[in-house]
């Protein structure tokens, strides 16, 4: 499902039978279940309450579990669930003032311009037959529209700090976009690009990229002779945290 609806989800794979890192890692790697988007960890981020194995936790957009319990055996309904999500997404909230509800679609959708340009002259100059209700409303959806710009920079910062400057250049680039004039964030998106286009990134950028090409063949066919390859990149770039991954694929990478 993640390799089929690409970025309209997220798939979160969670190791919950205390295996090592290492076994987990050999079970990802035999089923060819690494290079794409989704992502794996051993930290439950909440308990399902569910008891049997694999179960499984479905969030909405805004982190509210909407169906839980066991994926094998309610297939059907999530992937229902997530269809009605998705075609939901372009709908408007019923809860709000049509503008403000309208606003909240493009904020769905990351167009936080388009839309804070409209709530900001909502709560400026509030309409209708309510304008208190109509100026509470706004603020509040450009609160909301804070709050995901916020957690797109944090993600940024992470994906910095953690050894994923290509993905990290690549967000960047499309929030930048997306939130071009938005008060309140300008300095930090300003100090944010000024490390990602620094002469002390370049090395994590070019480690990244030497990364990738080897990665995505090693999780093609992680039986082929990868491990010197490996090993190279992390001497040659060894000062880099992109090294600290590759150092710890080497582990499992065979020789030649």
């Amino acid at each position: 499902m993640q390799n089929e609806l690409g970025d309209q989800i997220q798939v979160l794979f969670i190791e919950s039978q205390r295996s090592s890192d290492e076994a987990i890692a050999e079970k990802q790697l035999q089923l060819k279940w690494l290079g794409g988007r989704a992502m794996w960890t051993s930290e439950a981020p909440f308990n399902t309450g569910s008891r049997g194995l694999p179960s499984f936790a479905l969030l909405d957009p805004d982190g509210k579990v909407v169906l839980k319990g066991s994926s094998n055996a309610m297939h059907k309904q999530i992937v229902e669930s997530i269809d009605e999500m998705l075609k939901a997404s372009n709908k408007a909230p019923d809860d709000m003032p049509k503008p403000v509800a309208k606003a909240m679609v493009d904020i769905r959708k990351g167009e936080y311009v388009k839309a804070n340009a409209v709530l900001a002259k909502l709560a400026a100059k509030p309409t209708g037959p309510d304008p208190a209700s109509m100026k509470t409303a706004a603020e509040g959806a450009q609160a909301q529209l804070m709050t995901r710009v916020e957690g797109e920079i944090k993600r940024v910062q992470w994906m910095m700090e953690n050894g994923y400057p290509l993905a990290a250049e690549d967000h960047f680039k499309g929030l930048s976009k997306r939130s071009k004039g938005l008060v309140g964030i300008q300095e930090g998106m300003k100090e944010l690009g000024a490390k990602l286009t620094s002469a002390d990134f370049k090395p994590e950028l070019d480690a990244a990229k030497a990364l990738n090409k080897l990665e995505q063949k090693f999780f093609a066919d992680y039986k082929g002779s990868y491990k010197k390859k490996f090993e190279k990149l992390v001497e040659k770039f060894r000062d880099t945290k992109v090294a600290t991954r590759a150092a710890y694929w080497s582990e499992f990478a065979r020789s030649e």
